[in-house]
């Protein structure tokens, strides 16, 4: 059985049909549905709907892929073998959701994805199938989120077969190196941008909320210029040492270039949080000038994780 939801659980769930039989799938969107109906394998939108058709059948494997909902423990005991999900970052140390964008904002180098069983703990039990991602200097959370996807297929193609051998290795984490991002974790002040960064952790932070066209779930990276609260949609860093209070307008033609803790940046692509973009000439009549100061906003480098 399969809870879940977009297209991940679609793919899945045909990789598990070469093996085995799927007796049933929840999701709250359309793409499990339409498979399913092709499939002819019932759907359910509720999981109190799903609990009790899988309370009346005998089967071996409840498989999480997408799923933004805490599973109860009498759901996860419903299968006879073991409840399994996926996660989209290395576990231990990225649990919880959104895991990319902490990632990028981190400024890792690598990612991962997993493939573990299912607990009371949320990403807290064994691993079952872990694969590094690398992360590109120019990954936004939507590259990044699109390799975990390409490698979570290719990962659960690998893991079906050892579960239906009964050969899956389970590996225990070390959940002392546990840290976890809850579903409300954001980043402080609604995501202004601080200058007082250096100019590489402003460029992660705004690929880190990237999304490039789909949904953003989290916020976007902002910046105050002249009491005005407009997006810094993208940043493009330059090898110039800042040598001015960070904040400060060095030039605004053609893009506005401003000091850093470290480096002078380019925001190259600015917005209004309606996503209009906005032109230089419009900045400029705000009183956008040679030596202003963009408010920075008083922010900590990057949110800490939470502890559930």
């Amino acid at each position: 059985m399969i809870i879940g939801q977009g297209t991940l659980p679609v793919l899945c769930g045909n990789v598990f049909a070469r093996h085995g039989n799927i007796v049933g799938v929840c999701s709250p969107d359309e793409p499990l549905q339409v498979w399913s109906q092709a499939a002819k394998v019932p759907h359910f939108r509720t999981l109190s709907n799903f609990q009790a058709f899988g309370e009346s059948q005998q089967f071996d494997y409840l498989f999480s892929i997408v799923n933004y909902k805490v599973l109860r423990d009498d759901i996860l005991r419903l299968p006879s073998v073991m409840s399994v999900n996926y996660h989209d970052g290395p576990l231990p140390r990225y649990g919880g959701v959104y895991a990319t964008t902490w990632a990028l904002m981190n400024r890792e180098t690598s990612h991962g994805i997993a493939w573990h069983v299912m607990t009371e703990q949320v990403d807290g039990g064994d691993l079952l199938k872990q694969v590094v991602v690398p992360i590109d200097p120019d990954d936004t959370a939507y590259k990044l989120n699109l390799k975990c996807y390409y490698s979570a297929v290719s990962a659960f193609t690998e893991l079906v077969p050892e579960l239906m051998a009964g050969t899956a290795r389970r590996v225990p984490q070390d959940l002392t190196r546990r840290t976890y991002f809850g579903l409300s974790t954001r980043p402080a002040n609604d995501c202004l941008i601080s200058f007082d960064w250096p100019a590489e952790q402003i460029e992660a932070f705004c690929r880190a909320l990237d999304f490039e066209g789909t949904p953003n779930p989290i916020g976007l990276p902002k910046v105050i210029i002249d009491g005005r609260l407009y997006v810094a949609r993208r940043i493009r860093l330059t090898n110039t040492p800042s040598l001015q209070k960070p904040g400060t307008v060095i030039s605004v033609d053609p893009a506005v270039r401003v000091a850093t803790a470290t480096n002078d940046i380019f925001l190259e692509t600015i917005l209004t949080l309606s996503g209009r973009p906005v032109p230089i000439h419009e900045l400029t009549g705000y009183g956008l000038a040679l030596g202003a100061s963009i408010y920075a906003g008083d922010l900590s480098a990057v949110t800490q994780p939470e502890q559930p």
